[in-house]
Protein backbone atom coordinates (compact mmCIF):
# COMPACT_ATOMS: atom_id res chain seq x y z
CA UNK A 1 0.00 0.00 0.00
CA UNK A 2 1.04 3.34 -0.96
CA UNK A 3 1.51 5.88 1.94
CA UNK A 4 -1.05 9.45 2.62
CA UNK A 5 0.89 11.51 -0.01
CA UNK A 6 -0.48 14.52 -0.20
CA UNK A 7 -3.45 16.28 2.24
CA UNK A 8 -7.16 16.84 0.76
CA UNK A 9 -6.02 20.84 -0.10
CA UNK A 10 -3.26 19.87 -1.92
CA UNK A 11 -4.38 16.97 -3.93
CA UNK A 12 -6.83 19.38 -4.78
CA UNK A 13 -4.58 22.18 -5.95
CA UNK A 14 -2.89 19.54 -8.22
CA UNK A 15 -5.60 17.95 -9.98
CA UNK A 16 -7.20 21.37 -10.65
CA UNK A 17 -3.70 22.44 -11.74
CA UNK A 18 -3.99 19.59 -14.53
CA UNK A 19 -1.36 17.81 -12.93
CA UNK A 20 -0.74 14.09 -14.50
CA UNK A 21 -0.88 11.84 -11.62
CA UNK A 22 1.65 8.74 -11.14
CA UNK A 23 0.91 5.11 -10.63
CA UNK A 24 1.53 4.75 -7.12
CA UNK A 25 -0.57 7.77 -6.78
CA UNK A 26 -3.40 6.40 -9.24
CA UNK A 27 -3.05 3.57 -6.81
CA UNK A 28 -3.68 5.46 -3.93
CA UNK A 29 -6.76 6.92 -4.98
CA UNK A 30 -8.39 3.68 -6.18
CA UNK A 31 -7.34 2.06 -2.76
CA UNK A 32 -9.34 4.72 -0.95
CA UNK A 33 -5.84 6.86 0.82
CA UNK A 34 -6.85 9.54 -0.98
CA UNK A 35 -10.07 11.43 0.21
CA UNK A 36 -13.01 8.92 0.83
CA UNK A 37 -14.40 6.42 -1.18
CA UNK A 38 -18.37 6.43 -2.06
CA UNK A 39 -18.48 3.84 -4.48
CA UNK A 40 -16.62 1.25 -5.72
CA UNK A 41 -17.78 -0.27 -9.25
CA UNK A 42 -16.78 -4.08 -10.83
CA UNK A 43 -16.94 -4.15 -14.74
CA UNK A 44 -15.67 -6.57 -17.44
CA UNK A 45 -13.90 -9.61 -16.43
CA UNK A 46 -11.16 -10.93 -18.78
CA UNK A 47 -8.85 -13.95 -17.89
CA UNK A 48 -5.93 -11.46 -16.14
CA UNK A 49 -8.06 -8.29 -14.83
CA UNK A 50 -11.44 -7.26 -13.88
CA UNK A 51 -11.97 -3.63 -14.77
CA UNK A 52 -13.19 -1.49 -11.85
CA UNK A 53 -13.99 2.33 -11.74
CA UNK A 54 -13.86 3.84 -8.03
CA UNK A 55 -15.51 6.93 -7.04
CA UNK A 56 -13.89 9.45 -4.45
CA UNK A 57 -14.76 12.53 -2.35
CA UNK A 58 -12.53 15.39 -1.33
CA UNK A 59 -13.96 18.02 -0.09
CA UNK A 60 -17.14 17.77 -1.36
CA UNK A 61 -15.79 17.18 -4.64
CA UNK A 62 -16.34 13.75 -6.62
CA UNK A 63 -13.57 11.89 -8.28
CA UNK A 64 -13.58 8.91 -10.55
CA UNK A 65 -10.31 6.69 -11.46
CA UNK A 66 -11.08 3.72 -13.70
CA UNK A 67 -8.46 0.67 -13.22
CA UNK A 68 -7.78 -2.85 -13.94
CA UNK A 69 -7.64 -5.18 -10.62
CA UNK A 70 -5.21 -8.16 -11.21
CA UNK A 71 -7.00 -11.59 -10.49
CA UNK A 72 -3.79 -13.71 -9.65
CA UNK A 73 -0.75 -13.46 -7.50
CA UNK A 74 0.87 -12.75 -10.74
CA UNK A 75 -0.99 -9.78 -12.15
CA UNK A 76 -0.67 -6.33 -10.89
CA UNK A 77 -3.43 -4.08 -11.01
CA UNK A 78 -3.04 -1.62 -13.65
CA UNK A 79 -3.75 2.18 -13.72
CA UNK A 80 -3.78 3.18 -17.53
CA UNK A 81 -6.28 6.49 -16.89
CA UNK A 82 -5.92 9.67 -14.57
CA UNK A 83 -8.94 10.46 -12.72
CA UNK A 84 -11.66 13.05 -13.97
CA UNK A 85 -14.17 14.88 -11.69
CA UNK A 86 -17.74 12.77 -11.43
CA UNK A 87 -21.05 14.83 -10.08
CA UNK A 88 -23.66 12.83 -8.85
CA UNK A 89 -27.30 12.57 -10.41
CA UNK A 90 -29.95 10.23 -8.66
CA UNK A 91 -32.86 9.07 -11.29
CA UNK A 92 -35.91 6.50 -10.40
CA UNK A 93 -35.76 3.69 -13.01
CA UNK A 94 -38.43 0.48 -13.55
CA UNK A 95 -36.84 -2.35 -14.32
CA UNK A 96 -38.33 -5.82 -15.50
CA UNK A 97 -37.05 -9.00 -13.99
CA UNK A 98 -37.90 -12.28 -15.57
CA UNK A 99 -38.27 -15.29 -12.83
CA UNK A 100 -38.19 -18.55 -14.13
CA UNK A 101 -40.93 -20.85 -11.90
CA UNK A 102 -40.69 -24.56 -11.96
CA UNK A 103 -44.63 -26.12 -13.08
CA UNK A 104 -46.19 -28.20 -10.57
CA UNK A 105 -46.81 -31.13 -12.51
CA UNK A 106 -49.70 -33.24 -10.55
CA UNK A 107 -48.88 -36.96 -10.72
Amino acid sequence: MALKLWTDEEFLKLYDAGEKFERNELAAMAYGEIGKIVSKEEGYESRWTRDMSTVFEVKGRFFNIDWARGLTEYQEDEFYEQPYEVVKECHEETIIVTNWVPIDRKE
